[in-house]
């Protein structure tokens, strides 16, 4: 699995973005990367909120904590602040 700088501590976070991430993207990931950037949407952005929620939280994360994800750090912030 790729590691990216400042999320090493987070590597489920990461296999997650990754995962809707296009391919040839990929390499664009890093913790200041926005998911824009990424070619990730709103969807896109509930689809990796909604798989954290089931794999890593085990509970529903609050709506404005996903609507303010700009950036893959931003993700991995609210997650370890929801942990």
């Amino acid at each position: 699995m790729t590691t990216i700088r400042g999320l090493a501590a987070m590597p489920e976070v990461l296999a997650l973005i990754t995962k809707r991430v296009d391919v040839t993207r990929r390499h664009l990931i890093r913790p200041d990367a926005t998911l824009r950037e990424l070619g990730l949407n709103p969807v896109d952005a509930l689809s990796i909120a909604c798989d954290l929620e089931e794999e890593i939280l085990g509970r529903e994360m609050p709506d404005h904590v996903v609507g303010s994800w700009l950036t893959v750090s931003d993700i991995a912030a609210s997650v370890a602040a929801h942990t």
